[in-house]
């Protein structure tokens, strides 16, 4: 299963800024007003649905998941995971057998 690494490898306003050769602050104000959410949140949004279809992949180990996905280790992926979704990666997987 390949999923786009795109929100994975660009972590950062700045970087979808460039993209749209906008400034941070504006896209930042635009996201904003239009969902009344911060950039962050539809980041976090994006890496947390890219990892649950990961997830589901039973090949890949978590560490793979978690290089696949630019964290710097297992732990780090697993804590952010947990954060956005109250499970851990492990029993989101489980949830899936």
């Amino acid at each position: 299963m390949k999923t786009s690494s795109f929100p994975c490898e660009r972590r950062n306003i700045k970087s979808y800024a460039d993209l749209l050769c906008i400034s941070p602050d504006y896209l930042s104000q635009v996201i904003k007003s239009f969902t009344n959410r911060p950039f962050t949140y539809w980041l976090n949004e994006a890496l947390v649905q890219q990892a649950k279809n990961l997830l589901l992949n039973e090949d890949l180990t978590l560490h793979e998941i978690a290089l696949q996905m630019h964290f710097s280790d297992q732990s780090s992926f697993g804590r952010f995971f947990k954060k956005c979704t109250g499970k851990s990666p492990a029993a989101y997987r489980r949830l899936f057998r």
